[in-house]
């Protein structure tokens, strides 16, 4: 559901019989904000069908990392003209990093709209991003009609965040924050589509090494600027590396089995299920 405060800000411009729209940009910047992310290549993620499906209506993306501090959560909220909360595959405790930055975040877009800004923030967890997108899993519809109902929403909301008046400092802050600069994994390449345990997206994104200590989100020192060109290396060749590590580790320990006759490249694969597998079989109880 999508959460304004001030709805009047909204319905006095959406009817079709208003005439012209109080539009404050065109080309609105939706921020989504990443999901906790263990035992893959990244601290966090983004399911790539958020990301299209706020596209399809004509916004454009920013990741909100939720390990961010403060002074970052602020900066990006100040740029943005809406928020996407993604739904399932996270634990929700009050006091975890993502509910957290979550709080901060929802509070001030209330704060926003209570004084006349307009700022849409759309919490789903029915997830109407994926008939059109997401092809992994049985229960998700491809219908026409289901495919409809996920564009209305995306057109509604994207409608409002039209009418935010929120835009980044400069030119350069505005490309840099954009979601275009991570490359996405075609995730489900990696995991038996018909799996019976598979909840996980078809694509996604992910978001720094893992290897780094994120900074809590009250935490205003070290602002997190983005990848670096280093980080979006990490991200296309950390598969890579961590099958060879672990091919080696097997080879060591007198359980390669078979595979001593399966070339490198497949051996890279099954790794990468492996990883991708362990992931997610884990998380689909916490919907």
């Amino acid at each position: 559901s999508a959460r304004v405060a001030s709805k009047r800000n909204i319905q006095t411009r959406t009817s079709a019989s208003d005439g012209p729209k109080a539009y404050k940009n065109t080309k609105p910047l939706i921020g989504i904000l990443t999901q906790p992310c263990h035992d893959c290549p990244g601290k966090s993620y983004i399911a790539a069908a958020n990301v299209k499906w706020v596209e399809s209506a004509g916004g454009r993306v920013v990741p909100v990392r939720f390990y961010a501090s403060d002074a970052e959560l602020h900066r990006l909220f100040k740029s943005l003209n809406g928020l996407v909360f993604p739904g399932g595959l996270t634990w929700l405790w009050l006091d975890s990093p993502y509910v957290i930055a979550a709080r901060k975040l929802f509070n001030w877009a209330v704060e926003a709209n209570d004084a006349g800004h307009v700022f849409p923030v759309r919490r789903t967890q029915w997830h109407p991003e994926k008939p059109p997108y997401e092809f992994g899993m049985d229960e998700v519809p491809h219908s026409l009609d289901a495919i409809r109902v996920s564009h209305h929403l995306a057109n509604v909301f994207l409608d409002q965040a039209r009418m935010s008046p929120h835009k980044p400092e400069s030119k350069e802050e505005e490309l840099a924050m954009q979601i275009y600069s991570t490359p996405p994994i075609f995730s489900a390449r990696f995991e038996v589509m018909d799996e019976e345990n598979y909840d996980g997206p078809d694509i996604t994104y992910y978001f720094d090494e893992p290897e780094t200590p994120p900074s809590g989100p009250d935490d205003d020192e070290g602002e997190d600027s983005g990848p670096t060109p280093a980080e979006k290396d990490a991200l296309r060749s950390v598969l890579r590396k961590q099958a060879e590590v672990r091919a080696e580790e097997k080879h060591e320990d007198g359980e390669e089995e078979e595979e001593e006759e399966v070339d490198e490249e497949e051996r890279k694969e099954r790794e990468a299920q492996r990883k991708h597998r362990s992931f997610w079989s884990t998380q689909g109880g916490f919907f």
